[in-house]
C-alpha cells in the first residue's frame, strides 16, 4: 500500500519538493508503525487475490470490492473465514490506498455497503432484537423462588388503572417533630461577667466593661 499521499511535484512546484517531502513524512506519521504495517498487509493481500481473479485492485470496481469482502467472510480469500473487525481492517487498508492514488472511496459504492451490512449482520456483530419479557413470565418466575410469597401475591392482584392513565402522585410522609430542646429561662440571667441581662451569655467581660 503506498504510503505516500503526496506526489512528486511536478513543473512549476519543484520548488516546493523539501515542503513536499516534510508533508509526505508527517503525512506518514498520523498513523502508528503497527497500523501502517496492518494496512500494507491488508492491501498487498487484496492486490493478489485481484491478479488471481484477474481484476483492476487500483481503482477497483465496487463490485470487485463486494466480492472480496464476501470471500473474507467466507474463508475463500484467507487461511480462515475473518471476523468482521478484520474485514473492516481491509476495507480501511483499500480506502486508504485508493485515496492515497487519487481515486474516490470505493467503500462508499451501495453494493459495497450492502454486503459489510450483510455480513456483519449474519456474523452476529449487529445489534439483534430480543423478545420483551412479560409481566407473566416474571410472575411465574418469582412464584418459582422462595420468599417471594408476598410479593407474588401483590403482582397477582389486578391493576385498578386504565392503560395510559396517569397514576396518582404519592404523597411523601411528613416528617417526624424536631426534638425539643432545654429552653432558655425567660427571667434576668447572670452573664459571665457578672452583668444581669435578658439573654445567656451574650456579652464578653470586654463588652461589659465599656457599659
Amino acid at each position: 500500500m503506498p504510503l505516500a499521499l503526496l506526489p512528486q511535484p511536478p513543473g512549476p512546484l519543484s520548488s516546493l519538493a523539501p515542503e513536499l517531502e516534510s508533508a509526505r513524512a508527517f503525512a506518514a506519521a498520523s498513523k502508528a508503525d503497527e497500523t501502517r504495517r496492518a494496512y500494507s498487509r491488508e492491501w498487498q493481500a487484496f492486490v493478489a487475490w485481484c491478479a488471481a481473479k484477474d481484476c483492476s485492485s487500483l481503482p477497483t470496481e465496487p463490485a470487485t470490492l463486494a466480492a472480496y469482502l464476501a470471500a473474507l467472510a467466507e474463508g475463500s480469500a484467507s487461511r480462515r473465514p475473518r471476523k468482521p473487525a478484520g474485514i473492516d481492517l481491509a476495507l480501511a487498508a483499500i480506502t486508504g490506498a485508493h485515496k492515497a492514488a487519487g481515486f474516490p472511496s470505493p467503500r462508499e459504492a451501495a453494493e459495497v455497503r450492502a454486503v459489510r451490512a450483510g455480513i456483519r449482520r449474519t456474523l452476529g456483530t449487529a445489534p439483534r432484537q430480543v423478545a420483551p419479557f412479560l409481566v407473566g413470565e416474571l410472575r411465574r418466575a418469582l412464584a418459582a423462588l422462595p420468599d417471594t410469597g408476598a410479593l407474588a401475591a401483590r403482582l397477582a392482584r389486578p391493576c385498578r388503572h386504565r392503560r395510559g392513565e396517569r397514576l396518582p402522585a404519592r404523597r411523601s410522609a411528613p416528617a417526624p417533630p424536631a426534638p425539643a430542646g432545654p429552653t432558655a429561662p425567660a427571667g434576668p440571667t447572670a452573664t459571665s461577667c457578672g452583668r444581669r441581662g435578658t439573654a445567656p451569655a451574650r456579652c464578653s467581660t470586654a463588652t461589659c466593661a465599656m457599659l
